[in-house]
């Protein structure tokens, strides 16, 4: 008689990504990075208020970095990208954008 092993199914291992559902049928819709970042700033809030009331000895969430957003531009990466913007009819708001930091909001909301 012949013994044969069984093995279990092997999964192929596959980046772990945020399901967009948790029933188990992925309707392949995600959150935005803004939501999450709202949903963030929430539990972060709701975790400092409980601290304030002594209902949890400390907010766990203070000691775990958050990760940024974007990277900044280098300053040999802004001089190359404002000289090839030079001839775009927003390089005066480019210019004004990486001189003084100011976010998208307050540019649009300057006259010029």
């Amino acid at each position: 008689m012949l013994r044969t092993r069984h093995r279990r199914p092997t999964q192929a291992r596959r980046p772990c990504r945020p399901r967009c559902c948790a029933i188990g049928k992925c309707c392949r819709r995600y959150l935005s990075p803004l939501t999450l970042a709202y949903i963030h700033s929430v539990l972060k809030s709701a975790l400092e208020h409980a601290v304030r009331e002594e209902e949890i000895p400390r907010n766990v969430r203070s000691g775990t970095p958050r990760p940024r957003r974007f990277t900044p531009l280098t300053a040999h990466e802004a001089r190359t990208f404002l000289a090839s913007a030079q001839s775009h009819r927003l390089h005066a708001l480019f210019e004004l954008a990486l001189r003084t930091g100011l976010r998208k909001g307050e540019l649009l909301g300057l006259r010029w």
